[in-house]
């Protein structure tokens, strides 16, 4: 049976995505799915993409967070309206500005111009799609799939809005499964009609933890020839926000049966969280921007002159 590990909203939080991948490897996971979101609020995101770059995820999407950074390092002006529609605050933007500067002197050109390039959502196999933020446009590189107004949150219209975008599409199939990250929230949603009113059931937050600490929930899914569409976000690796005081990462596995056809049906849906060392986390967040104005200002014109050397010394990374 084939196993896949899909992970969302990492967020530059290298300790967590460590205790994640380790846990996925316990789990005998054998294929992995990104969905999006390296960049943005943590640390680390450079040494997250390293390590992501080692299990050779076969979906690796574009966030909201991502395409600012990217389009920084492109050399975008940060006051781009674009940017300020993908990280609305102007410390979301600071710390874009510091990632972008880590990718310049942390990862070689090649590399950072996949980064750059990568869709917003993916059809990884016939009605199977994977998607950062609500799939809206045809267009897998159209920036509104993971604006503001791209959550999809259970009990909320966006999901059918999703739902009717791909039902219309020409050459869109039945979608049977749609994974999405942004939330941060995990959450299960069965539309039980292919066709509107899709009647979404949804199971979020911490009730998709089925067991005594909350730890772990397994789900039986529909199979493909159900005719039911099954959404469902993982949860934040990096930064969830479901439960108050509750600061595990989190991510899901899939348990995949595939037929003789090669076409995938979905067994188990098993929402996952674990424990990380948030003292890592903690000492490196104090190299980072602070939040108040009238101290980023400060930190920003003492460190400029040394990620100006830094970028200067390193930007001749060649592939």
């Amino acid at each position: 049976m084939r196993r896949i590990a899909i992970l969302a909203d990492i967020h530059g939080n290298a300790p967590a995505l460590t205790a994640v991948l380790a846990d996925a490897q316990r789990h005998e996971c054998n294929e992995y799915w990104f969905l999006g979101d390296i960049f943005g609020y943590g640390p680390l995101p450079v040494n997250c993409i390293y390590q992501l770059d080692a299990v050779s995820p076969v979906v690796w999407l574009m966030g909201n967070h991502d395409f600012s950074v990217m389009r920084l390092w492109q050399g975008a002006n940060p006051d781009d309206e674009s940017i300020h529609q993908m990280t609305p605050s102007i410390e979301q933007r600071w710390v874009a500005q510091w990632h972008a500067a880590q990718v310049q002197v942390g990862l070689p050109n090649a590399r950072a111009q996949v980064l750059a390039s990568l869709p917003t959502w993916t059809e990884v196999s016939p009605g199977i799609f994977a998607a950062h933020g609500a799939i809206l446009d045809e267009n897998p590189h159209a920036s509104r799939n993971i604006d503001a107004n791209s959550y999809v949150k259970p009990w909320k219209p966006v999901a059918d809005t999703m739902l009717n975008s791909v039902h219309q599409w020409r050459d869109a199939i039945f979608p049977y499964f749609i994974a999405v990250g942004h939330y941060h929230q995990p959450m299960l949603g069965i539309a039980q009609n292919s066709h509107p009113p899709y009647d979404i059931h949804w199971i979020a937050g911490a009730s998709v933890y089925d067991d005594e600490t909350e730890s772990e929930g397994q789900w039986n899914l529909p199979t493909a020839n159900e005719e039911k569409t099954i959404i469902i976000n993982p949860g934040s690796v990096g930064q969830p926000r479901f439960v108050e005081g509750d600061s595990r990462a989190a991510y899901a596995i899939l348990e995949v049966n595939e037929n003789k056809t090669g076409t995938m049906s979905f067994s188990n849906v098993i929402f996952r969280r674990i424990d990380y060392n948030e003292r890592l986390l903690r000492a490196a967040q104090l190299t980072m921007p602070p939040k108040q104005s009238e101290y980023a200002q400060k930190w920003w014109n003492v460190i400029d002159p040394i990620l100006d050397e830094w970028i200067q010394q390193e930007s001749s990374h060649e592939a």
